[in-house]
């Protein structure tokens, strides 16, 4: 069984057994879903936390877990995160448990998009232009030496640095 975190997309890529194969989703809270071993059968799962398993069905009986579980590398393009997972219902002698995989499934995850870096400029000039401009020349240099203080300070606005430490500005205007 295989855990996962947040949502996925589960593709059945290819089947080549001579039992039935299944996917089974199991969620915290004991819900569980199906996906058939069908080729491009598909299911999307939307859950914080959630365990995958693979299984097959002998002829005249329950559903079992597959022997053998192989899962592929996580690969990352084009903003979507996707690993192959492959499995085994039985292991005849000679064969390894990679030679023919019985059923594959592909998941996918989509990433969060990143802000662009020319957004966090635009943004930046934003707030830059929002300030108040001062009217006179001599608490216009003031204010650009408190402006200039505050931009060190780790909450970036009311506090000064000296030696090293931070301590509270006298508003300058």
């Amino acid at each position: 069984m295989l855990t996962f975190h947040g949502p996925w997309r589960i593709t059945v890529v290819s089947t080549a057994a001579e039992f039935e194969q299944r996917a089974v989703v199991r969620g915290l809270w004991g819900t569980s879903r199906v996906v058939s071993g069908r080729p491009e059968a598909w299911l999307d799962v939307n859950e914080d936390s959630w365990v995958l398993s693979l299984e097959h069905k002998l002829w005249g009986r329950s559903w079992q877990p597959n022997l053998r579980t192989t899962v592929g590398p996580v690969t990352e393009s084009d903003g979507i995160r996707s690993r192959t997972v492959s499995s085994r219902d039985c292991i005849l002698p000679g064969e390894t448990s990679e030679d023919f995989p019985n059923l594959i499934l592909r998941l996918e995850q989509a990433l969060p998009e990143v802000p662009a870096k020319a957004d966090h400029a635009e943004s930046a000039l934003r707030f830059a232009s929002a300030r108040t401009v001062p009217t006179s020349a001599v608490a216009g240099l003031a204010a650009v030496a408190a402006v200039d203080d505050r931009r060190a300070s780790p909450a970036g606005f009311g506090l000064r640095r000296t030696a090293g430490r931070y301590r509270e500005a006298a508003p300058t205007w």
